[in-house]
């Protein structure tokens, strides 16, 4: 599968990649989600939970799980490591329940639902795409401009370093400064 994306040309693809990402808070109609997109309701937002989970699974996945089944690992052991690497526990948890649903990690009982610490999941084929769209700039700068900012002040200065003087248009994730 490497190489699957260089096939096309980058400013199709980074369009692409805009409209599939698209509306923040619309997610549910694309099929390439932001890798990088935390929880409006995080005290602190976690930009690298989707990123952890799928590493962790990418990285298992030719070793046998519990089942014998090579790739297949039980969410309590992804959601203990990812625990001790400073994730929060209940983020983990919805982001175990989201990325099935976008085609990301398969869960053994392939019901969209529901996941229990005993249920085992792997890394999905469109999980593998995603992480191969990383090395591609054009993914990652639509994924920086979907990223929400509370911090006001800290978004102007993102947008002027990198736009310089020129005008930018930051979306407030309250909506009230839209």
């Amino acid at each position: 599968m490497s190489g699957a994306i260089t096939c096309c040309h980058f400013g199709s693809f980074r369009r692409s990649c805009c409209a599939w990402i698209g509306d923040p808070n619309d997610g549910d109609k694309s099929h390439v989600i932001n890798l990088f997109q935390a929880s409006n309701s995080d005290a602190v937002p976690d930009h690298f939970v989707r990123l952890a989970i799928l590493r962790f699974l990418e990285a298992r996945l030719r070793q046998p799980g519990p089942s014998g089944v090579s790739g297949f690992h039980r969410v309590g052991d992804l959601l203990a490591k990812l625990v001790l690497l400073g994730h929060d526990a209940s983020r983990v948890h919805e982001e175990l329940l989201y990325l099935p649903k976008k085609a990301c990690v398969l869960a053994e009982h392939q019901r969209l639902d529901e996941l229990s610490e005993d249920d085992l999941i792997c890394l999905s084929p469109g999980g593998s795409v995603h992480l191969e769209m990383l090395e591609s700039k054009d993914y990652l700068a639509a994924c920086v401009e979907d990223i929400r900012m509370a911090d006001e002040a800290a978004a102007n200065r993102v947008a002027l370093r990198i736009g310089g003087n020129r005008h930018a248009h930051l979306s407030c994730p309250c909506g009230k400064h839209a």
